[in-house]
């Protein structure tokens, strides 16, 4: 089984993090590492931390001559920013964990739960899960997350039409790789911002060349549908996941939705994915495609007052920095957290301790 764990806070010294139970023997290529944090951080509508933190990865366990070992691999991540507050603050701001954080371990200091519960701790995430993506790709999977929508603006065409998604999607300030839809989310942004608003939106993930047979139907938890949904509701912001057509599905008869077999050569192939890739919780070979939904910025400039939990009273609330959209950014950390899941569940079906017998496996 693979596991993954996080520590440290927003504004701490540092994020640290934990992959345990990769195979020995994957290459790990850095650059690719730091790559995928440069993007976290970019996304137009981002606010000024970004521009605070380096996000270079300290690989510190795990790895011997650039390879895992096949013991935790250990990575940290050094923070720059400063706390943006001085002080207690006893004033919790709405859709935040402040207040439940409050309620849960009596920090009457808002300051404390803000830490942990930050976004910040998802860049380590997003490290952890490229090492995942770098453990993939020995067997052919990739992973890509696009951005179609941000507030009422939204992708057009279809993902599978349009070629060269990569690279559309990486030359596009919001990462979408529709340039028309791209330029009306930037002016979306631009106006939420003249505004003093915040904007949610949604993004796709997509899986391609997972093998058929990974989840099971035999116990509502080895599912891998419910594994991925739970990944990515946890990404902050994320609070809804649909996948496949489902949106549309739900509308339609029955027969109108199914993806019917045909035959190329000697395979059998779907003449469409309505699915997303997974039928009865295990995958079926076609494109997992999975789209998450994400609710506005909590951080509005608009909202000036908040009650005081010492003395119950409506107070002024003091505008702490944060950023117009993370849409963009989420797609990253969503990128992350599904190549885990399937790094994981292609752990359980194949097994090995290096990564030379997990290879042999897959290929009988």
């Amino acid at each position: 089984m693979l596991r993954m764990i996080t520590g440290g806070e927003s504004h701490g010294e540092k994020l640290i993090g934990i992959l345990d139970g990769l195979p020995a023997g994957i290459e790990i290529d850095t650059k690719y590492i730091v790559s995928a944090l440069k993007r976290r951080q970019g996304g137009y509508g981002r606010g000024k931390r970004m521009s605070m933190e380096e996000d270079i990865p300290q690989i510190i366990g795990g790895i011997h001559k650039g390879k895992t070992t096949g013991a935790p691999v250990v990575v940290e991540l050094k923070n720059s920013a400063g706390s943006p507050v001085s002080g207690e603050r006893f004033l919790p701001r709405p859709g935040h964990a402040e207040f439940v954080g409050y309620k849960k371990f009596g920090h009457q200091d808002m300051n404390i739960p803000m830490e942990r519960a930050s976004a910040r701790e998802s860049a380590m995430r997003t490290a952890l899960g490229a090492i995942c993506s770098l453990f993939l790709s020995y067997f052919g999977i990739e992973i890509f997350a696009f951005v179609n929508r941000i507030g009422k603006s939204y992708m057009q065409q279809p993902y599978t039409e349009i070629e060269g998604i990569r690279e559309k999607r990486d030359n596009s300030p919001v990462y979408c790789p529709d340039e028309t839809a791209s330029k009306l989310m930037v002016k979306e942004i631009d106006k939420a911002i003249q505004n003093r608003e915040t904007l949610g939106g949604s993004f796709v993930v997509v899986s391609r060349g997972v093998p058929a047979g990974l989840g099971s139907y035999t116990q509502w938890d080895r599912r891998i549908d419910a594994a991925l949904s739970s990944a990515i509701v946890s990404i902050p912001s994320v609070k809804g996941i649909a996948i496949g057509d489902i949106l549309k599905n739900s509308e339609e008869e029955g027969s109108k939705v199914q993806d019917m077999f045909a035959v190329k050569g000697s395979s059998i192939v779907r003449r469409t994915n309505h699915a997303g890739g997974i039928e009865g919780g295990i995958t079926n070979g076609e494109d997992i495609v999975l789209t998450a939904f994400l609710k506005p910025i909590p951080t509005v400039l608009s909202i000036k007052k908040s009650v005081n939990i010492k003395t119950l009273k409506e107070e002024e609330l003091n505008y702490i920095r944060s950023d117009t959209v993370v849409v963009p950014a989420a797609s990253v950390v969503g990128e992350a957290m599904v190549a885990f899941v399937i790094s994981d569940f292609l752990m359980q079906r194949y097994g090995g301790d290096c990564i030379k017998d997990m290879l042999r496996g897959v290929k009988g």
